[in-house]
């Protein structure tokens, strides 16, 4: 398994885990909002004041924390946080504010105000940065990492998270488009199952919702398969992050040319690898295919050898017994030649 699955499957794990850990106290909205997030038009130069309110839902004494932070991408799209004292590379760093600290009562509310000025030389688009309520050790969260070179179980203190955006426009209409396809890989997840990972990222100045695919062509140009997310993943400006496809059955052993394809925007992106799979990969899949009771007679095997030598054998006896054949009857009309 690459370095990139495992960072992916672990974080994947981690954030599925806490988004289903409801909010039972501490929380966070706009002030000033009819919404759950504040959406402006603004000019660059220009500074305005966003206010939210922190404020406890719950029966009891509850604290957390409430910090900014880059609206950043999950591993399988979405809406991902940074964490509090992170350094604030994109929009985030347009706003002034601590990380805040606070213990609240039963039905308490405080308000906290953010400043954001947009920098002079930024260029049309749309920008989100988050103010983002943290509670830490709420439950248990179990995911998966790789000890001694095994893939084992570990679970610990869980935090949830709750970030409210502000949006910004600029000349919106004029945005950047533009999303590069950096690297590629393919690999197998904990279970056996085959994965094509794309490694994207965001170079405009927009949100963006991009579909993928994978084509998978053998040695001779044949294509083996297709595989595609056409669900519309959303792709924050200024963000990189893996996405990850899986296989319809494992390839087998041999060099192949996949072609990735990103749509967006009524863009399109074409980028072609050339990747390998091993005797041992297909291999150790099976046997965790197996192990994790998944239906393995989808699997494309390694081609038989034996099998392959006596069909070749076969076909070369069948040949030599035509040119016998052909041979006897062209002496055969030799012999008896025509009477004119």
């Amino acid at each position: 398994m690459s370095r990139f699955l495992k960072v992916m499957i672990s974080t994947a794990v981690m954030s599925m885990t806490l988004s289903t850990i409801a909010h039972a106290g501490f929380n966070i909205a706009p002030s000033d909002s009819t919404t759950d997030s504040y959406q402006t038009k603004m000019s660059p130069g220009e500074t305005k004041i966003f206010k939210f309110k922190v404020f406890n839902q719950g029966k009891e004494r509850d604290e957390g924390v409430v910090y900014l932070s880059d609206q950043l991408t999950a591993p399988a799209g979405g809406l991902m946080y940074g964490k509090p004292g992170d350094v604030r590379k994109l929009a985030g760093a347009w706003a002034s504010g601590d990380v805040v600290n606070a213990t609240l009562e039963p039905g308490e509310v405080r308000e906290i105000a953010y400043s954001v000025t947009v920098p002079s030389e930024t260029k049309p688009g749309q920008y989100i940065l988050l103010a983002v309520a943290l509670r830490k050790n709420v439950g248990t969260v179990n995911t998966k990492a790789e000890i001694n070179g095994q893939m084992v179980g570990v679970s610990g203190p869980a935090n949830t998270e709750e970030g409210k955006q502000i949006v910004i426009e600029i000349d919106k209409n004029n945005a950047t488009h533009k999303i590069s396809i950096d690297q590629f890989a393919y690999d197998y997840d904990t279970t056996g199952k085959p994965t094509y990972l794309l490694s994207l990222s965001n170079k405009g100045t927009i949100l963006e919702h991009p579909t993928f695919s994978v084509i998978t062509k053998d040695s001779k140009g044949a294509e083996v398969e297709r595989v595609s997310n056409d669900k519309g993943l959303s792709f924050y400006h200024g963000t990189s992050e893996f996405q990850s496809l899986t296989g319809n059955k494992l390839l087998a052993p041999g060099t192949y040319t996949a072609e990735a394809v990103v749509s967006y925007s009524e863009r399109t992106e074409k980028q072609q690898f050339t990747f390998s799979v091993s005797k041992q990969e297909v291999s150790k899949a099976k046997e965790d295919l197996v192990e994790n009771k998944i239906d393995v007679t989808g699997v494309v095997d390694e081609p038989n050898t034996f099998q392959w030598i006596m069909q070749s054998g076969i076909i070369l006896l069948l040949v030599i017994v035509l040119i016998l054949l052909f041979s006897k009857k062209r002496k055969k009309k030799e012999t008896y030649p025509n009477v004119e």
